[in-house]
């Protein structure tokens, strides 16, 4: 599937939810890092071959609740802290840029119509 978005010119939404990072996670179970997510935004990259098609989706204005979003996330303010984790695993500011919202602007220009 990631491969078929990329060949469209996509873009694939990480979510910073735990059922989504972790299989059959459950709020009984362990917690889950935002460095689960760099895993996933890393996977991304590589099948895709650049940072392009990768970039945050969240649901944190009340999608679901504090128990069940990475750990050090607090409020929605706290998706600044994945900054400084992609930057620590070798992603450029302008990479990093695009991972956190560029990427989605891009590709909303490209397919939403000119206002006018």
């Amino acid at each position: 599937m990631i491969r078929a978005i990329v060949e469209r010119s996509g873009v694939v939404g990480i979510s910073p939810a735990n059922f989504f990072l972790i299989p059959c996670w459950s709020r009984d179970r362990k917690p889950v890092s935002l460095q689960r997510m760099v895993a996933y935004i890393e996977h991304v990259c590589q099948l895709a071959g650049d940072v392009h098609h990768v970039c945050i989706s969240s649901d944190l204005d009340g999608g679901f609740g504090r128990n069940e979003v990475p750990t050090e996330l607090e409020t929605i303010a706290d998706l600044l802290i994945f900054g400084d984790l992609l930057r620590e695993a070798g992603y450029s500011p302008n990479d990093v840029g695009d991972i956190l919202g560029g990427n989605w602007l891009r590709f909303l220009k490209s397919v939403l119509p000119e206002r006018g």
